[in-house]
């Protein structure tokens, strides 16, 4: 089965290659690479920005000195949630809004009639829309009768 499967993707990556002559393009595209590479020298930039990033980060120990600042921040948070109990209350609100909110779509049927006008306006662009293409194929076919007389 999975060399059944293997062959199968091979011959379909083969057609594909040949529809669209992917490797011929690939080829182009890294020969490309390599020409821009060498009259502006792309490599060696990233590289040297690379080392230029790592010895300034070493300097100034920004990755570290950002984690601290984060974790700090993220301690603060939950010490400024766990004394005002932001979540809990926030929990709560969303809780009761949502029991209101049901309370008055059983109400009055808010949602059920929604559901029902939006069914409405879709029948209506549906055939607002094949009415529509009706008319463009009927103007294709006075266009072609008209050409052929």
């Amino acid at each position: 089965k999975q060399y059944d499967d293997a062959v199968a993707t091979a011959k379909r990556a083969k057609e594909l290659d040949e529809k669209y002559n992917i490797s011929d393009k690939s080829k182009q595209a890294a020969s490309k690479a390599k020409e821009l590479d060498e009259k502006y020298h792309i490599k060696e930039k990233i590289g040297s920005a690379i080392k230029g990033a790592k010895k300034y980060n070493e300097e100034h120990k920004v990755v570290e000195r950002s984690r601290d600042a984060a974790t700090t921040a993220a301690n603060n948070a939950r010490a400024y949630d766990e004394e005002h109990k932001v979540s809990e209350n926030a929990k709560h609100t969303a809780s009761d809004y949502y029991k209101k909110a049901k309370e008055y779509d059983e109400k009055h049927h808010v949602a059920e009639r929604a559901g029902k006008k939006l069914g409405a306006a879709m029948k209506f662009i549906s055939k607002q829309l094949e009415d529509h293409s009706k008319g463009k194929d009927d103007e294709k076919k006075t266009d072609a009768q008209s050409k052929s007389s």
